[in-house]
């Protein structure tokens, strides 16, 4: 967002707009943690696994934003991979785990839920998706691009906007 020729006040604004976002949502993610450390049933619920899961996400998402909050950082992350796998972490990753947190805890009232199936979905989802996201923050920090702009010749052009 720092790369679209804003000056230097505009920037100074989103800066610090960022991190007026940041410190009430590390305060939220405080707030969760220690509310399921004193969950007194903590150790032997499943849906524990899941919330965990969630807070893991959300704070690891979290945490390249407040990366991405500075101006000078930004601008030479905006065209890398870092942007596309702190989008999903924080958009689709956060989503997924409060989506299945909450079909763990109706489906528990209401069907028989093997939890077995569960602490292997969970532990092969967050293995699997932390991998692929993790190495595009890696990817973003050695500046590989998201973009690759690629000039057809003329007579491939009514093909390539096709598809």
């Amino acid at each position: 967002m720092y790369t679209a020729g804003l000056d230097i006040d505009t920037r100074s604004y989103f800066t610090a707009a960022t991190m007026i976002i940041a410190v009430p949502t590390g305060i939220k993610v405080f707030t969760w943690l220690s509310a399921l450390l004193l969950e007194k049933r903590a150790t032997s619920n499943r849906m524990t696994l899941l919330q965990t899961a969630f807070i893991l996400t959300f704070a690891v998402g979290g945490t390249s934003g407040i990366v991405l909050s500075n101006a000078a950082i930004d601008h030479y992350l905006h065209g890398t991979y870092y942007v596309v796998a702190h989008f999903h972490i924080v958009m689709a990753l956060s989503l997924i785990y409060g989506i299945f947190v909450g079909l763990y805890y109706t489906a528990t009232y209401a069907l028989y839920v093997n939890s077995a199936s569960i602490t292997g979905w969970c532990t092969l989802f967050v293995v699997s998706s932390f991998s692929l996201f993790l190495l595009q923050h890696y990817q973003g920090y050695t500046a590989i691009p998201r973009r690759y702009f690629l000039h057809a010749d003329a007579s491939s052009h009514a093909l390539a906007t096709l598809c």
